[in-house]
């Protein structure tokens, strides 16, 4: 009868190791299933990195760019606020053009600013220069 106890120990024994085993085997199955799915979140989150790196180096491209150009404009915008400022000096400094028309008449700048005779004159030239100058900050 001990045989039979001995073999019935050994038969419990048996079974506890293989559910161990078995579930030993459902834990690696789990944490490789959570190491993979890890690892796939891993490696999406470094292609969206790299992706929004080269999407803010575009940008800081872009914003280099503007600033170039926006350094221009406003060299070119300075540049006309300097002529306006001399036309107006002179405008303010003298009383008109001579010799414009050719006959020995003073040519006023009352005559040719707009409201006057021959505004058509310079008219062109001053909306050009309102324009350009009222296209920067």
């Amino acid at each position: 009868m001990s045989d039979l106890l001995a073999y019935r120990e050994s038969c419990m024994k048996e079974d506890r190791l293989r559910e161990r085993a078995e579930r030993a085997e459902a834990d690696v199955d789990w944490w490789k299933a959570h190491f993979y799915k890890r690892n796939d979140i891993l490696k999406d989150n470094i292609q969206r990195k790299k992706k929004a790196e080269a999407e803010l180096a575009n940008t800081q491209i872009a914003v280099a760019h503007y600033d170039i150009d926006l350094k221009r404009v406003r060299a070119e915008r300075n540049r006309l606020r300097r002529m306006a400022d001399q036309w107006w000096d002179l405008i303010n400094n003298s009383r008109g053009v001579d010799g414009l028309h050719l006959n020995g008449d003073l040519a006023t700048w009352e005559d040719l600013l707009p409201g006057g005779r021959f505004e058509e004159w310079l008219s062109e030239m001053e909306t050009e220069a309102d324009d350009a100058l009222a296209g920067g900050t």
